[in-house]
C-alpha cells in the first residue's frame, strides 16, 4: 500500500473514532475513544494479512468465528449463521447469510446485539437494504416482531416481508398472525424457538432454523408476555416431572413422537399416532376438555398402548417400561363406560403428567399445605361422583362413618392402609361385578364373598395394602374363618352378612350393634347383630347345653359375647360353639386349660362326647374350675333346623 493511501486510511479511522460514529455495546465492537487501541482486536495497520486491514486471512463469517467460537471474551456468544444449508428439514431453497448483513461490526448504540439500522436483504456490488430497524427489546414493543411498528422496522420481518428477499414470498413467514400454523407470536421472543445456533456446532449453517427437536421448544412456556399459554402451549417437558407422569426419567424427542404425529406440526391442531395401526393419525380439531366428541377420539389412542401388548408389543417410551394394562374388552362393558359414557379424558386430562396420582384430572391442581395432601389420594377424586351427586350410593358418606376401611392419609383412625383401587378397578368393574381381585386388580373377582375379603384378611395382604400394628379381637388374620360353623351356615353371604364393606356407624364395619366391652347392664339392643340369626330368648332366657351360664355371664356378670366367643373361628378347630380364648388373653383375662389333648386344645373327646374345662379369672374374681356340659345335648341350638340353606341375607 502506498504511504499516502495508508496515511489517509489511518486518518479516516481516527476521524471516525473522534466523531463518535463507531461505537455501541462495550467491548470489541465499539464505545471507543480517540486514544483507544481496541481497534487492534480486529485490525492491523501494517501487518494485516486480510482485506480491510483485518488481522486474519479469514474472511466473512469465518473471521467472526475467530472470536465467536467460545474461546473469545467470556460474554462472546457462540452462534451459527442464519442459514438452512445444514438444516435437514428445510422447506425452501438453500441460503446462507453473512453476519454483517444484520450486525454492524463497528457497533450500533441504538440497537440490541449491534443490529444494523439498515439490514442487507441482498449482498453484492449493489446491496439492497431494508429499514430503518428499531430493535431495543426482545419482547414487547420494538422487539423481533412487535406487531405495532412498521414491518420494515422489525428485525425479523424487515427481510422476510421484503420482496427483494431472494426467497420471497417466504413460505414459513415469521411471527404475527401469518406465522405457519396460524399461531400469533406477536411481541414474543422469536429466539425461544429459533435459536441462533440449532446445535453445538457453530460451523453448521442452521442458525434461526425452527428447532427440529421437540424439547428445544416445549421445555419453555410459549406466551405473549401475559402469562397465558398461546393455543395451550405450556412448558410441557416440565409436566413429565409431576407427581404422576408418562415416561419415567429424562424425556427424549422420540418419546414425543411416539404419541405425536409431527408431519403437520404447527398447523393449529394436535395429531396423534395410533400405534396399533401404523400410519393412522388421530386428529383433534378442538379441545377434548370441553368437547365430548374430541374426547371420544382419544379413547382408541390411549388403548393402543394400554392394551395387552403395549405399543405393538414393545415399551412405547425410552424408559423401557410397559404401560399399565387396560383391557379394552372389559372397559367396553365397564360401568364407568356404559352408565355414564365416560371416556379416558373424563378422568385423565393430560397425558404428560399430573399433580395428582395416576394422571388424574385436573392435572394442574394446586397442592395444599396439608401433610396428608389430598392430591395424593385417588379417593378424593372418586368422591367427586361417588358423593351421591352423580351416583345412587353416597360412598363418601359411608367412609365418613364411625368405622370404615382407612383410605385417607389423614384418617382420624390412624392413617391410610388401603385404597379404592385395591378393591375396585374403574376400567373393568361392571354392574354385575363391582369388585376386582385384590391380588391382581386387572381381573374381575369371580370367587366367594368370603374369599374376596380373605385376600387381604388372611395375614398376607396384597402389595400396597397394610394394617395397623394393633387390632381388636383376634387381629386382622381371619383365615381360620374358613369352614368354621359361621362360614358353613352363612354360605356365600359370608363376611357381608356381618360387615359393611365401606363403613358403618357401629364397631368393626358391623351393620348393627355388637357390644365388645364389659360391665354394662344387659340390653337387647347391644347385641342386635347376634339376634339377626340367633334367637335371643333361647340364648339368654332359657337353659340349654350350658345350663344357666349364658344368663349368668351376660346378664349377671355383664360380660359381652366376645369374651368367650369369636364369630370368625374357635380356638380349637373342632369346637362348634366358636369358643375362643384369644380375646381374653389380649384383655388380661386368665384362662387356664385344666385338661385336654394339649395346651392349645380346650376340649377333649370321650366316647364321642365333646367336653372341656377352663379356669376363668375376670372381674377381679377367680371362678371355680368348670367343665362344659355335653355339647351334643338335645337342647343345643341347631341353626339348620330353621335355616337349612343358611341364614337369610342381611
Amino acid at each position: 500500500m502506498k504511504a499516502g493511501v495508508l496515511l489517509a486510511t489511518v486518518l479516516g479511522l481516527l476521524l471516525i473514532f473522534i466523531s463518535g460514529a463507531v461505537w455501541a455495546d462495550a467491548g470489541p465492537h465499539g464505545s471507543y475513544a480517540a486514544t483507544t487501541d481496541a481497534c487492534a482486536t480486529c485490525h492491523r495497520t501494517h501487518t494485516a494479512p486480510g482485506a480491510r486491514l483485518l488481522n486474519s486471512d479469514a474472511t466473512g463469517n469465518e473471521f467472526c468465528y475467530t472470536c465467536h467460537n467460545g474461546t473469545g471474551a467470556s460474554a462472546t456468544p457462540v452462534p451459527s449463521t442464519h442459514a438452512n444449508t445444514s438444516y435437514a428439514n428445510r422447506a425452501e431453497a438453500a441460503f446462507s447469510l453473512a453476519c454483517t448483513q444484520c450486525h454492524d461490526p463497528h457497533g450500533n448504540a441504538s440497537a440490541l446485539a449491534i443490529i444494523k439500522e439498515y439490514v442487507q436483504v441482498q449482498t453484492g456490488a449493489s446491496p439492497i437494504t431494508s429499514g430503518p430497524v428499531v430493535f431495543t427489546a426482545r419482547e414487547g414493543a420494538n422487539s423481533f416482531d412487535d406487531g405495532v411498528s412498521l414491518p420494515s422496522s422489525r428485525i425479523c420481518v424487515t427481510c422476510h416481508d421484503n420482496a427483494n428477499n431472494p426467497g420471497f414470498p417466504m413460505s414459513n413467514h415469521v411471527g404475527g398472525a401469518n406465522h405457519v400454523g396460524g399461531d400469533d407470536f406477536t411481541a414474543m421472543d422469536c429466539t425461544m424457538c429459533h435459536t441462533h445456533s440449532l446445535d453445538a456446532d457453530l460451523y453448521t449453517e442452521d442458525g434461526f432454523m425452527p428447532e427440529g427437536l421437540c424439547i428445544g421448544c416445549h421445555d419453555v412456556a410459549q406466551d405473549n408476555g401475559d402469562g397465558v399459554p398461546v393455543n395451550g402451549r405450556r412448558a410441557v417437558v416440565g409436566e413429565f416431572a409431576n407427581v404422576s407422569h408418562h415416561v419415567a426419567g429424562a424425556v427424549e424427542d422420540d418419546d414425543c413422537t411416539t404419541c405425536h404425529f409431527t408431519g403437520n406440526h404447527q398447523m393449529g391442531r394436535v395429531e396423534l399416532n395410533d400405534v396399533d395401526n401404523p400410519g393412522n393419525v388421530i386428529t383433534l380439531d378442538d379441545n377434548p376438555r370441553t368437547n365430548s366428541v374430541e374426547a371420544v377420539k382419544l379413547e382408541p389412542f390411549c388403548l393402543a398402548c394400554h392394551d395387552n401388548d403395549g405399543a405393538g408389543g414393545q415399551p412405547p417410551f425410552s424408559n423401557g417400561l410397559m404401560p399399565p394394562v387396560v383391557d379394552d374388552v372389559l372397559w367396553t362393558a365397564a360401568a364407568h363406560k356404559t352408565d355414564s359414557g365416560s371416556t379416558c379424558f373424563d378422568c385423565h386430562d393430560n397425558g404428560h403428567g399430573s399433580n395428582k396420582v395416576n394422571l388424574l384430572a385436573p392435572w394442574d391442581a394446586v397442592p395444599d399445605s396439608s401433610p396428608a395432601d389430598p392430591l395424593q389420594e385417588e379417593e378424593r377424586f372418586c368422591y367427586q361422583c361417588h358423593d351421591g351427586s352423580s351416583t345412587a350410593v353416597n360412598i363418601q358418606a359411608q367412609f365418613n362413618q364411625t368405622s370404615h376401611h382407612n383410605v385417607s392419609a389423614d384418617d382420624p383412625q390412624g392413617g391410610q392402609f388401603v385404597e379404592c383401587v385395591n378393591c375396585h378397578n374403574p376400567h373393568t368393574n361392571n354392574n354385575s361385578n363391582k369388585i376386582s381381585d385384590p391380588d391382581n386388580t386387572q381381573l374381575l373377582w369371580m370367587g366367594s364373598n368370603t374369599g374376596f375379603c380373605l385376600t387381604c384378611h388372611d395375614g398376607a395382604p396384597p402389595a400396597g395394602v397394610t394394617f395397623p400394628a394393633t387390632a381388636s379381637g383376634t387381629g386382622y388374620d381371619k383365615s381360620a374363618y374358613v369352614n368354621s360353623s359361621h362360614d358353613n351356615l352363612l354360605g356365600n353371604y359370608g363376611c357381608s352378612h356381618c360387615h359393611d364393606a365401606h363403613g358403618s356407624p357401629y364397631n368393626s364395619l358391623m351393620p348393627e350393634e355388637y357390644a365388645t366391652n364389659d360391665y354394662n347392664p344387659y340390653n337387647t339392643a347391644d347385641y342386635q347383630l347376634c339376634w339377626r340369626c340367633h334367637v335371643e330368648n333361647e340364648i339368654i332366657g332359657q337353659r340349654n347345653a350350658f345350663d344357666r351360664r349364658h344368663e349368668l355371664h351376660v346378664q349377671g356378670e355383664d360380660s359381652s359375647c366376645i369374651t368367650c366367643h369369636d364369630a370368625h373361628a374357635p380356638f380349637d378347630s373342632g369346637e362348634q360353639g366358636l369358643i375362643n380364648f384369644e380375646f381374653a388373653v389380649q384383655h388380661s383375662f386368665d384362662f387356664q386349660y385344666l385338661d385336654g389333648r394339649d395346651a392349645s386344645t380346650s376340649f377333649w373327646f370321650n366316647s364321642g362326647q365333646s367336653r372341656g374345662s377352663c379356669y376363668l379369672g375376670c372381674h377381679t374374681e377367680n371362678h371355680t374350675p368348670e367343665r362344659y356340659m355335653v355339647r351334643n345335648n338335645s337342647n343345643t341350638e341347631d341353626c339348620t333346623a330353621c335355616h337349612p340353606g343358611g341364614p337369610p341375607p342381611p
